[in-house]
C-alpha cells in the first residue's frame, strides 16, 4: 500500500513535468501565430510532441493506480470503480494515438464531410483532430459520430464528477489533501487550465498518505 503510493507519487511527477512542457509548447505554438493543431501529432511522423502522446498515458496509468490503493484501502466503491473506468480509457486512447502516429490505414485519414451548421461544422473542425475520434467517427460515420460525442462528454463528466465525490469522502478518513483534490477535479471539470495544481495537490496526497499510514503500521495503529 504505502509503496504502491509513492510508486504514484512518483508517476505524478513525471506526469506533471510532461503536462507543464506540453501547455508550454502550446502557449509558445499560440503566441507565435500558430494553432494548437500544429502540434497535434501527426500520422507517420514522430517528434518530441507526438512521443509525448505515447508517453502521457502510460505514465497517466501508473499515477492512477495510487487512486485504486486508497479506495481499496478504505473500500471506497465510488474511487474503485471510476479510477478503473479512467484507466480503460486512457489505455484506448494509447492505441489509438499509436495507430494513429503509424499510420494505420485508412483509419485515421480525416474525412471529408459537409454538415448542417457552423456549429457542427466547429465541432468537426476540432475533434477530427484528435485520434480517438478521428478512428471513431471512420468506423462509424457521422450520424453516429455526433450521438457517440455527446455520449462520451455525458459519461465524462459523470466518470469525472463521481471521481471527484469519491476523492472527497478520502477526508473522514483522513487522507490529507483529499478534500482539495476531489474539489480540484471538480473545479478541472470546467477549466483544463487548472490540471498542473490539480496534479501538485494529488502527488502531495500520494506521498503525504504514505507517510501516514507507514509510520500508522510502525505504531502499531
Amino acid at each position: 500500500m504505502v509503496k504502491s503510493l509513492k510508486i504514484a507519487g512518483i508517476f505524478g511527477i513525471i506526469l506533471l513535468t510532461l503536462t507543464l512542457i506540453t501547455f508550454a509548447v502550446v502557449f509558445i505554438t499560440i503566441y507565435s501565430g500558430g494553432t494548437v493543431y500544429d502540434i497535434l501529432p501527426k500520422a507517420g511522423v514522430f517528434n518530441i510532441f507526438t512521443i509525448f502522446h505515447l508517453i502521457i498515458p502510460i505514465v497517466s496509468i501508473g499515477f492512477m493506480y495510487g487512486f485504486i490503493a486508497l479506495a481499496k484501502r478504505f473500500n471506497n466503491k465510488m474511487l474503485l470503480l471510476t479510477s478503473r473506468f479512467i484507466i480503460i480509457f486512457i489505455a484506448l486512447s494509447f492505441f489509438a494515438n499509436l495507430l494513429f502516429i503509424i499510420g494505420a490505414g485508412d483509419f485515421f485519414a480525416t474525412p471529408k464531410i459537409e454538415v448542417d451548421s457552423f456549429l457542427q461544422q466547429a465541432l468537426f473542425n476540432i475533434f477530427s483532430k484528435i485520434p480517438f475520434f478521428v478512428l471513431a467517427l471512420n468506423l462509424f460515420g457521422l450520424r453516429v459520430f455526433w450521438p457517440f460525442l455527446i455520449l462520451f462528454f455525458i459519461v465524462g463528466f459523470f466518470l469525472q464528477l463521481v471521481f471527484a465525490i469519491g476523492l472527497i469522502k478520502l477526508k473522514n478518513k483522513g487522507v490529507p489533501f483529499a478534500n482539495w483534490s476531489g474539489w480540484g477535479e471538480i473545479i478541472r471539470m470546467a477549466s483544463e487550465n487548472i490540471r498542473p495544481i490539480v496534479i501538485i495537490l494529488e502527488i502531495i496526497m500520494f506521498f503525504k498518505a504514505s507517510k501516514r499510514f507507514e509510520q500508522n503500521s510502525q505504531t502499531g495503529y
